[in-house]
């Protein structure tokens, strides 16, 4: 037996309502106890700049195709011990944020001010934020990665006003790459 119309249309109306509720993270799904509001943030001044250098070939292909360049810094720290198991990756850190610039060939990216998961900053270890920098093409000219370049590892506080310096090839190139840590840059070049 069919529902009368009315009957149809209420529960359509209340179906939708609930719809937008979840999706605006007032309510919880399957009594998980997680909610979809986004979580609280800090945002901090931590200064640093990237310059990428391109073999020959990897210069000459990036500029015919008019491809831009994407520089992305993971966030992360080492949980302090008692942490709570639910930040940790199963790997010994969790992630803090991220942040990217994209640019076009040559340019140098900058970062300043990134935000921060502010729950989790509380519970990392006396190493502080730790940075990865990883540096891929923008793919606007091709849906694969053309190049293989370094990239750098360590604490945030080691490069602080300091420039960070990455080597890129075409992967077909086959040069091997390197893990840029934050010894070799401890005297880096500073910011002017």
């Amino acid at each position: 037996m069919l529902a009368p119309r009315r009957n149809l249309k209420t529960r359509t109306i209340v179906g939708l309502a609930t719809l937008l509720a979840l999706y605006a993270g007032n309510m919880q799904v399957g009594g998980s106890g997680r909610s979809h509001r986004p979580k609280p943030t800090v945002v901090e001044d931590h200064r640093f700049r990237v310059t990428i250098s391109y073999s020959e070939k990897a210069s000459k292909l990036l500029s015919e195709n008019a491809e831009t360049i994407i520089v992305a810094a993971y966030f992360s720290g080492v949980p302090k011990k008692g942490t709570p198991p639910r930040y940790g990756d199963g790997m010994g850190e969790f992630g803090l944020g991220q942040s990217q610039v994209e640019l076009e060939l040559g340019k140098v990216a900058f970062f300043r001010q990134i935000t921060l998961d502010a729950d989790a900053l509380a519970h990392i270890d006396d190493q502080g934020v730790l940075l990865l920098i990883n540096v891929f093409p923008g793919r606007k000219s091709s849906k694969n990665n053309l190049l293989s370049c370094d990239i750098y590892e360590g604490p945030i506080k080691i490069i602080e006003g300091k420039n960070i310096d990455i080597s890129c090839h075409l992967i077909s190139e086959g040069t091997d790459n390197k893990i840029v840590t934050s010894a070799q840059h401890a005297v880096g070049r500073s910011l002017p």
